[in-house]
């Protein structure tokens, strides 16, 4: 059941005036959204949706909401991916170093569009987030529940066979058993886990809601486990497509 369905979205605009979808995921996220310390921008490498126009309409949305914005894009795990799509281990190193760099400067053209980084907005990489001991600690806590709890593990799994059904790729993605992209998926997600599931002590905040333009799979599974931090909440935001093509 999606639980969103309690949760009347909420009609927001963006300054300049570009209008945004948000819809928290349960009572409690509206609360922290109602609250605006914090939100965290996550943005998926390869995934056409995290556009310059609408990571720039997010960043617009979100600085008269909130006090501090992070922006965390995912550089991990990448080359894995592509190995398992069927490349070779050099072709992948080279793949993935391309796309990491393109989303890097995606999200930096982005932020400079909405008026540029500063104590309000950051950005930065999940690997500079990973020597952190609250990160650390918190991946170690997830790993711990993972292997207690077999249906957590499923409920990750079904959520990186979900994202691998969804995906259009042109590579040469026939190639890799689907095992090894399972795999590969489930090392991209684990290492993304800690700051979906406790931004909150990973940056020294004292509440966060994580945002993306769908609900994740596994969120629905794990919202009421032990590895959610109590004020980690997550809302559902997109940008109005016509007005944001308009105005592109």
């Amino acid at each position: 059941m999606n639980k969103t369905s309690s949760t009347p979205a909420v009609s927001c605009t963006t300054t300049p005036g570009i209008p945004i979808d948000a819809q928290p995921y349960m009572p409690a996220c509206r609360r922290l959204f109602e609250q605006g310390e914090h939100i965290l921008i996550g943005v998926s490498p390869e995934n056409s949706y995290f556009s310059r126009e609408r990571i720039t309409a997010l960043v617009k949305w979100a600085q008269p909401r909130f006090t501090g914005i992070d922006i965390i894009y995912v550089d991990q795990h990448i080359d894995t991916m592509y190995v398992a799509s069927g490349y070779t281990p050099q072709k992948a190193a080279s793949s993935a170093t391309r796309t990491i760099r393109d989303t890097r400067r995606r999200v930096r053209q982005a932020v400079e569009r909405a008026g540029g980084p500063g104590p309000q907005v950051r950005v930065r990489a999940l690997s500079e987030c990973m020597d952190l001991p609250s990160y650390q600690a918190t991946r170690r806590q997830i790993e711990e529940c993972l292997s207690a709890d077999d249906q957590l593990r499923q409920a990750c799994e079904e959520h990186v066979r979900y994202i691998l059904r969804s995906r259009t790729d042109d590579s040469p993605a026939s190639a890799g058993a689907e095992a090894e992209k399972l795999q590969a998926g489930l090392a991209y997600l684990f290492a993304e886990m800690p700051v979906l599931f406790n931004t909150p002590e990973i940056l020294g905040v004292s509440s966060s809601v994580f945002c993306y333009h769908s609900i994740m799979p596994v969120l629905r599974h794990l919202y009421d486990s032990a590895i959610r931090h109590q004020d980690q909440g997550y809302i559902v935001v997109k940008p109005i497509e016509q007005e944001l093509e308009r105005r592109s």
